[in-house]
Formats: structure tokens, C-alpha cells, sequence
């Protein structure tokens, strides 16, 4: 059953509605307007739980169907089905967090992407073995950990010496 998951959730809620059921009988149509499943899914779950066909109209008796779905409420599957939404659920939260992260929109001041080793912004120091950046809050750290990626692109054989990883 392709979508039965999502019906699922509603089984007490559908249980009640069982109970002031006037008919001692439901047809496909109430079953596929109840639990929102197509004509076929519902004619393959009335067979499923021993309904009938009567002329051209799939039954299943009311007290029948209260029966399955106590059976079904009462089963592993509602569990499971939380289970997974849970685990999904964490996934996707996993997810959002990684890509946030990912696009981020870095500040960049004009003339970044020529920006030199010689004229980094205040508060970034590169000596020997040793980089300081001071920062206020994470944009102006991530504004000046580009500029210094940009000004290590521009003249990588400057940083080398600056840096301290090459012999002089």
C-alpha cells in the first residue's frame, strides 16, 4: 500500500469516526475519502481485509474495519512509521545545517580579489609560524579570512616567506 503511511497517523482519529458510522457498511468511495487513497488502493485494501463486492460497489463491514484498524494501531507499523519520521526528520535537520554553512554570503570589500599580502586589513597579522586575525563578530572574521586567501592567491611566493616556509 504506496501510501498507507500517511493515513496512518490518523487511525484514532478515523477509529472515532467509525463509531457514529450510521451504516452497519462502508463502500470504497467513504473508505477513499476517509483515508485519501485512490480507488484501486482501496479497493485492494477492502480485500485485503475481507471485504465484498455487491453488484458493482467493494463493502467491508464497519465492524470489520474497526477491527483492522485496531489490529493496525495496535501493530509494529505505527511505530516504525515514527521511528522513520524521527530519523528523517534528524537527516534533514543535518542537512539544512550543512548547507547553511555551505552558501554562506561572505562580506567582501572592493577590490578583494586583487587584494595583496602587503595591505591586509587591520586586525591580520601573518609572521613566521604564527597568524593573528582580531574580529568583532563571525562576518567580519569570515571579510578578513578572505581577504587573507585572496592576498595568499595573489602572491603565494610572498606568503611562503612571510609565513616562514621557505629558507631565506
Amino acid at each position: 500500500m504506496a501510501r498507507k503511511i500517511e493515513w496512518l497517523e490518523r487511525v484514532p482519529e478515523l477509529l472515532k469516526q467509525l463509531e457514529d458510522f450510521p451504516a452497519p457498511v462502508l463502500d470504497r468511495a467513504a473508505l477513499e475519502q476517509w483515508l485519501g487513497l485512490s480507488r484501486r488502493q482501496c479497493i485492494r485494501l477492502m480485500h485485503r481485509w475481507g471485504g465484498y463486492q455487491a453488484g458493482r460497489t467493494f463493502l467491508i463491514g464497519r465492524e470489520r474495519m474497526r477491527e483492522e484498524l485496531e489490529q493496525l494501531l495496535a501493530g509494529e507499523e505505527p511505530r516504525r512509521e515514527q521511528r522513520r519520521r524521527q530519523r528523517l526528520s534528524a537527516l534533514v535537520e543535518r542537512w539544512h545545517a550543512d548547507l547553511k554553512g555551505r552558501y554562506i554570503a561572505i562580506p567582501a570589500a572592493a577590490g578583494v580579489l586583487a587584494q595583496g599580502l602587503d595591505s591586509l586589513p587591520a586586525g591580520v597579522r601573518l609572521a613566521p609560524g604564527q597568524l593573528l586575525i582580531d574580529f568583532r563578530d563571525p562576518e567580519q572574521l569570515l571579510e578578513r579570512l578572505l581577504a587573507l586567501v585572496m592576498g595568499i592567491q595573489n602572491d603565494y611566493g610572498r606568503f611562503e616567506k612571510l609565513a616562514g616556509d621557505t629558507p631565506e
